[in-house]
């Protein structure tokens, strides 16, 4: 536990100094689908077009706006079902641990798997209640739905995480309420760099 603690502190958590030549963590899932975009890595996620609302109401394109060329981790949720499967507490942890990079370096973001009640004002409340200070997504049914299609999502509760690096291409999932340190370690791992070789396991996955 300690060694993991002194990556990240070594890494600067929150982050700095942040490459997106990116690290995947060993054995982590592969992505099931290219991206049809130029510049993409040959396994990056095809994030779909949907358009989406933050709690303060903006509107955004979910890839070209949220995704693109970023270091993001999204979850689903819902404020109906946080009473049933809470995953923004363990969420607000990783928060304290990343610290000033959250909307710098890494993006946070959680959708909602209830839009027709979930409204901005209703996430922003909620997320206002639990400290939360990264985006919380709603939108028209449809347009959630494409998201949850992408990303394999089902219902209402979902108990994964989608860590992902855009610009390189690579991405894992996590449990949702994995030990923040451990969902922590796993955006360091794809935001680190060449200059952090000797704090990975595995030199050769390092881009030079």
């Amino acid at each position: 536990m300690k060694s993991r603690r002194a990556m990240l502190s070594a890494l600067g958590f929150g982050l700095s100094g942040l490459a997106l030549a990116a690290v995947a963590s060993p054995g982590a899932p592969q992505a099931r689908k290219a991206s049809p975009r130029g510049g993409r890595a040959s396994h990056a996620w095809r994030m779909p077009q949907a358009v989406v609302q933050d709690q303060d109401g903006r509107e955004f394109k979910f890839y070209d706006d949220l995704i693109k060329d970023k270091l993001v981790l999204i979850s689903f949720a819902s404020v109906d079902g946080e009473k049933r499967f809470p995953i923004v507490d363990n969420l607000v942890k990783v928060q304290q641990m990343v610290r000033d990079r959250l909307g710098k370096d890494l993006f946070i973001y959680t959708v909602t798997t209830k839009p027709q009640v979930d409204t901005p004002a209703a996430l922003k409340a909620f997320a206002e209640k639990k400290g939360a200070r990264w985006q919380f997504l709603t939108g028209k049914a449809e347009e959630i739905a494409q998201i949850k299609k992408t990303l394999g999502v089902m219902g209402s509760i979902h108990g994964l995480l989608w860590i992902g690096n855009d610009r390189s291409g690579r991405w894992l999932s996590k449990p949702a309420r994995l030990q923040p340190l451990f969902i922590s370690e796993s955006l360091a791992f794809l935001s680190t760099g060449a200059q952090h070789k000797q704090f990975l396991k595995d030199m050769r996955s390092v881009k030079s």
